[in-house]
């Protein structure tokens, strides 16, 4: 199914190898430390996703207010889809990581 724009909803974006390397890298990192990653969506920037960036239509996806106020997600990592910067969740807040 495609939306008014004619892109599908399932989304996989084409991300350059060194972005692709540094989020593998990262998911190593996380993965090795029980930590979770929240992807900031590719068509709605106020939503986030487990999984990699996806489509806010997808399953799994979450308003960021709701990710931020779990406290599950204390110390959890999110990664913006534009710029593929990284933010550590404290407090209910997005902080930049160095």
């Amino acid at each position: 199914m495609q939306n008014r724009m004619n892109v599908p909803q399932e989304y996989e974006p084409v991300l350059p190898g060194k972005i692709q390397e540094h989020i593998a890298k990262k998911k190593a990192e996380a993965a090795s430390e029980g930590q979770t990653i929240w992807y900031q969506c590719v068509d709605m920037p106020n939503f986030y996703a487990k999984d990699g960036h996806k489509s806010y239509k997808q399953e799994d996806v979450s308003a960021v207010d709701v990710v931020l106020n779990n406290p599950e997600n204390e110390g959890a990592l999110m990664v913006t889809f534009e710029d593929n910067r990284l933010f550590k969740i404290q407090d209910g807040t997005m902080l930049p990581c160095k």
